[in-house]
Formats: C-alpha cells, structure tokens, sequence
C-alpha cells in the first residue's frame, strides 16, 4: 500500500521496498504530499526526514511504530468565525510593516503577459468567487487585548479591470511599477488584487498583487488551481459551487495549541541553541543603505536542471539540497562570507488539514551553510546537505522563536525554491507569460528566487544595490551556474577552483599574481635538488644533508608512513623541537599531501590537548627528544609515533615519491591567549606564492645561510624553511 501511494504521487510503477523516496525523484514538496496521503490512509504520521532519506521497506515497519501525530489534531472548522489571533508568521510580518510602513518588501508582485482573449467578466466572478472561498484573502489585522489579530471581512474588492486601449503595450509596464509601488495598509482589507489590463481584445497584463501577510507560495498554487476551475466552469456555463475552505483563523488555534505543547517547549530550545552558532554580517556598500532592489533574471538550461535532478537521485538528495550548497559557495566568492546569515521559507503545513487553507502559514528556517575553499566540492555537497537536513529538523519552531529581535530580519541572504504551481493558472486557450518588476523593495539584501519552468530553471535575483553592485550580481548568477556544472563534472575540485578564476579577475592587470612556477612545495624542492643535488641543505648540530640526502630521508619516511599507515592520512601533528627530523617530516608530509599541524612544544598541556580536538589528526609524531614532555599531554586519542631516522651511513636514494591531492600544506592554531585557540589553514599555492614574491621582489633569490629561528608552530618558521630550500 505504501509502493502504491509512492509509486502514483511520483508517476513510478513497480517500486522496490529498498528504493528511497528522493532516488525515485522525490523532493522535499512531494514528500510533503506523500506525508499528507500517509496520513489519509494508514492515520499516523511520519516525519519528512525519515521519508526523504529512508528505504520505502523501512518506512512500512515504522507506520506500525509511527504515532497517530506528532502535532495537536486539526482544529474542527469555525466557519463563522470572523475575528481571532494572527499566526506566528502573520505577526512578525505586521511588527515589521509597522516599522517600516512605506516598505512594499513582502508584497508578491507577479506579472503575466496575455496572449489570447479573455472574458473579463468571467475572470471578474473567477476572482470573486475565490475570495468567496477562502476567508483569508478578506483578512485585515488590528491589535487585540491578547495580541496582533486578524479579522475577516465579509466582503473585500479584489478585481480590477481597465478597458481597452486604456493602457497600452508601452505604458503598462509604468502602470504597474505605480501598482506595485503603493504599500498596502494592514489595518484594511483588500491585501489581495488582481488588476487585469487589456491592450485590445487579444494582448494584455494581469497583475497580481497581494501582501504576504494573507498568502504564501503553497497557497498562491491553490488560488491558480481554483480561478482555472472557475473560469473554465463560467465560461462553458456550468459553474458548480465550491466547498468553503478553511481559514487561517483555524491555524492560528492551532497554533496556539502546539506552541503552548510540551513537545514544542523541548524543541524551541534545542533550535535556538542549534541556530545559536555565529553568522558573518554582510556590511553595506554605503553608510545609510536603502531598501530599493534592482531584478536580475538568468536561467539554468533544461539539460542542467535535469542533470542537477538526476544527480540527486544518485546521491538521494533533493533538488533544494543541491542548489542551495552552489548558492553558498557563489555567496562565499563573491563576498569572501564563508558563514553567511542565509534563511529559507518552509511550507509549514505539517498536517493534511491544511492542504486547502490559503493564507500565510509558510515559516523561515536559518540555513548554518558554511563553506570550506579547500575541501572537494562533492565532498563540501554532501556534508551541506546533511546540514540542511538538521536545520530543517527545526521548521516546526516559528522564526519569530528562534532569532534574537523581531526588529531585524535575521538574514542577509534568502534562498526560495518556489513551490508555487504557476503552470495551474490556466484561462481558457490563452498563453500566460510569466514577468518580473525591474525594481522592488528588497527583503534583505540578496533573494534568490528559482522558478521551474518547462524551459529549465529561472532563476530571480533580487539585490540591493547598497550590499551588492550590479556586476557582483551577474558573477554570483555565473558562479552559482558554474558551480553546478564543477559539482557535476569535476566534484574533486576545491571551491577555490571556482573562486580563483573570479577573484583574480577583480585585479587590474599589472597587479594579477603572476603564473607559479609550481604550485606544489615539494616539486619545487625536488626541481633545487636536480639543480643542486650535492648543495649543503640542511646543518644541525649533529648532522650535515645534502639536498640528495635530505630528499631521500623524506623519501624514506613517506614510504614508511605509506606503508605503515596506509593511504588515508589527511592530517599529521608535529610534536618536535628542530633539528633533522623535523626538517625531513615536513618534506615528507608534503610530498603526500598530507595537511601539517605543528605543535608548539612549550605550550600548556590544557592548550595542546584543545588543539588536537579542533585538528583531530590522524597520526601525531615527535621526537626521542620530545618524549617526556607528550606524556604529559594523557591519552592521545590518535595513533603516536616516534621519528627515528636512519642512521647516517645508511644507503638511500631518492624515490620522488610524489601524492596527488589538493589538502591545506599546514594548519596553523593561535595560543588560545582569548581563551580557544583557533586553528588556519594555508594551502601549498599561498606559500608558494610568497615565496616567488620573496624571491623577485623580496631579493632573495640568491643562495643562502638561514639560521632557523621562529617557533615552529608559528608560520614565519614555513618561510624560513622553504624559502631556504627553493633558493
């Protein structure tokens, strides 16, 4: 029974028990719907994180486990309620109209170009009867003795109708900047209209402009469906009557019982405490930053958008879970943000009591996105998704719950992936085009709205000039294309191959780094040993390398740790004082690619043991000198080992062992004096690149003595090495 339900809302025959719902196509509003038909036919209740990431097989076990709800029952309908509290979401959307009365920032401007002729009365009793239907759309709100709350008229005007040739192809579009320019007043009806302009009996604009205070994506979906039905039923003459829907007065009820649960007072908390973690502000261009947005529209092509889907299904992930990641990573390139305050508006409907009602019931999640440059983009896609999948655990708990003032929006970034049905608004044989306003008030200073369209994804960017420039606007829409296609094609790559090609393009051309002659260390050192193989590299009190010999005692020790450990190293703590074997584990790790974490010796063990939790490498190495001090660290949770070189007269040669990968050359941590250390990591490239600096303009390319000085947990000690061993 489960299959068959799956197998008709995905248009899927014959699905497996092993199957899962987002390899199948799923995504997270198919999965709302499948949460819906669950609870119609077997009455329990199934969280939507279980269906998205669950075996079908599992999910049949759980519904006889599965409680008949996790929420309070759908409240019994008030029909002829007329007045009663405002949801959640209604209410923070008032206290910020109240604040900025004049701001149009959350009225839904959506333009359709007609091509067909349309029955304006038809479409008049349409509309009529729509608002007939859902009591919502009549709402205005006004301050009670318990709250903000939300009162249904009777009545409400909806429909505007000009006549023909009263506004013409080549004012139309001035009209509708005056429409969707004016501010509505929450205190009155009338937050939803429809304003229908024909050019003569066969051409015009309909215009539909609301406040989101009365509707969201969901509901926008079954207003379409039902002015279709309507239309089509007046036109052929046999307009059927419409069951009344439910009312948002419902949901707020509703609201009040869940919020005041004991099931709601755990998880307000423990969301708080998950979104609690800090966020990077995206500072304004100008001093006193105004709200005006400017709309770039770009698309993804069909064979894209369809090469994103399929790539879900592999990796069972949705759609939603793929875009958002490349926004991110777009967002960090252009803005240099590696944790921006990004949110995203959720259905919230968790009920199937809901389905039906419009009105705004949608809430906003935080997204914790952070994005790595140096880790692999398939990688960094992966752990972002299951990152999305935790804050989304939380979108039962009202925004207005979660963040610190109602007076600040929260987010800087907002990333929608409309759920809206634009397709269901069909009139008759006409051809409704889908348009966008070349200015509006901006929510935030990014919105990121992708539209599904039968042509591929459109993609709606909605910037603030005073955040974010014209031209950084078209390179976020570039990169956020291509990081898909890298993701797709090359998901080993680092997001700093995606960032590179921008960032350096922002550079006039005199002052671009110059190409590197390698941008690895260890090929460097190993092209100076060709040059030099008998030049003296290396002199400490015991002992005297050539660059031959010291090449081939880091050969040595990257076989041995090769073979010893095996090809998973990614990270090696340094526990050393100097000398030889120091000197040769740096040369080691770095032919292996392998990420270095020195350890500064004459740190607190308090200290030390912090650092090895943040790093957590995989192998820590120190010196027969060094041992008696790492006891006083405790238990090591790692595998320790000791560096023994061979002994002097031992016959060795250079094996140019050489391990591809793009991990960080080393990663560096702070003393912890403010009371954590915190850990940077520096890739091969950067040092690289200062010391090519150092060897043209610095002036020190000639050969030379350095007497190695700084700690060696302290970068400058990188530069003292390195720079001495490429020179």
């Amino acid at each position: 029974r489960l299959l068959a339900l799956a197998g008709a809302l995905l248009g899927q025959a014959g699905l497996a028990g092993s199957s899962r719902f987002t390899a199948c196509g799923g995504d997270s509003l198919l999965a709302l719907r499948f949460r819906f038909a669950i609870q119609r036919e077997f009455g329990v209740d199934l969280p939507i994180g279980a269906i998205l990431s669950a075996p079908f097989a599992q999910l049949a076990e759980g519904l006889a486990k599965a409680p008949t709800s996790f929420y309070p029952p759908f409240p019994a309908r008030q029909d002829d309620a007329r007045r009663g509290p405002a949801t959640a979401e209604q209410t923070r959307l008032w206290l910020l109209n109240q604040r900025t009365p004049d701001s149009t920032a959350y009225n839904t401007p959506f333009i359709f170009r007609v091509s067909g002729e349309i029955d304006t009365d038809a479409l008049a009793d349409a509309v009529t009867g729509v608002l007939a239907r859902h009591p919502g759309l009549r709402a205005r709100f006004a301050l009670g003795l318990e709250g903000l709350e939300q009162i249904i008229e009777a009545e409400a005007q909806a429909f505007y109708a000009y006549q023909p040739g009263q506004v013409r192809i080549d004012t139309w579009e001035a009209l509708a900047a005056l429409v969707f320019a004016t501010p509505f007043d929450l205190s009155r009806s009338g937050l939803f209209q429809v304003h229908w302009m024909p050019f003569d009996r066969e051409n015009g604009v309909l215009l539909l402009h609301a406040h989101h205070s009365v509707l969201d994506g969901w509901s926008l979906s079954v207003i379409f469906r039902d002015i279709a039905q309507l239309y089509t039923e007046i036109c052929g003459g046999e307009r059927k009557p419409m069951a009344p829907a439910p009312s948002p007065l419902d949901v707020a009820a509703w609201q009040r019982v869940w919020h005041g649960s004991r099931a709601y007072a755990q998880l307000q908390p423990a969301a708080r405490h998950h979104f609690a973690q800090p966020r990077e502000f995206l500072p304004a261009r100008t001093l006193a930053p105004r709200r005006a947005a400017q709309i770039l529209t770009t698309r993804l092509p069909n064979e894209l958008w369809h090469a994103v889907e399929a790539y879900g299904r592999a990796q069972g992930v949705t759609p939603f879970e793929t875009l958002a990641p490349a926004f991110a990573w777009a967002i960090t390139a252009i803005t240099g943000l590696h944790r921006p305050r990004l949110a995203t508006p959720v259905v919230n409907r968790p009920l199937d009591g809901f389905a039906e009602i419009v009105g705004m019931l949608a809430n906003t999640v935080p997204l914790t996105l952070d994005s790595r440059p140096t880790e692999p983009l398939g990688e960094q896609a992966q752990r972002l998704a299951a990152t999305l999948r935790a804050d989304l655990a939380f979108q039962d708990v009202a925004y207005s719950d979660v963040i610190e003032s109602a007076a600040d929006a929260g987010f800087d970034f907002l990333f929608v992936l409309e759920n809206t049905d634009f397709a269901g608004l069909r009139l008759g044989t006409t051809t409704l085009d889908m348009a966008f306003p070349a200015q509006v008030d901006g929510k935030c200073p990014l919105t990121l709205t992708l539209i599904p369209i039968a042509e591929g994804l459109t993609c709606v960017w909605e910037y603030q000039p005073d955040y974010l420039s014209p031209s950084q606007t078209e390179a976020l829409a570039d990169l956020f294309a291509v990081g898909l296609h890298q993701l797709l094609a090359a998901p080993e790559q680092p997001l700093t191959a995606l960032m590179a090609p921008y960032r350096f393009g922002l550079l006039p051309p005199e002052t671009r780094p110059p190409v590197l002659p390698f941008d690895r260390i260890c090929d460097w050192i190993e092209l100076q040993a060709d040059r030099t193989p008998d030049a003296l590299a290396l002199v400490t009190p015991d002992a005297t390398c050539s660059y031959t010999r010291l090449l081939a005692l880091a050969d040595h020790l990257a076989a041995l740790l090769l073979t010893t450990y095996g090809a998973g190293l990614a990270r090696v703590a340094l526990y050393t004082d100097g000398g030889a074997e120091h000197i040769v584990a740096l040369l080691a790790l770095a032919k292996l690619n392998v990420t270095i974490v020195p350890l500064d010796t004459s740190y607190p063990a308090a200290i030390l043991n912090q650092i090895l939790s943040q790093a957590q490498p995989d192998l820590l190495l120190y010196q027969p000198e060094t041992e008696i001090s790492l006891s006083a660290l405790g238990v090591i949770p790692v595998p320790v080992d000791r560096l023994n070189l061979p002994a002097a007269d031992a016959a060795l040669s250079r094996q140019r062992i050489r391990r591809a990968g793009n991990r960080p050359l080393y990663l560096l941590f702070t003393s912890g004096s403010t009371g954590t250390p915190k850990g940077v990591t520096v890739p091969d490239a950067t040092l690289s690149g200062l010391l090519l600096w150092h060897r043209q303009a610095g002036g020190l390319g000639q050969p030379a003595r350095t007497l190695q000085f700084s700690k060696l947990a302290f970068d400058v000690s990188f530069q003292e090495i390195f720079g001495t061993l490429t020179s």
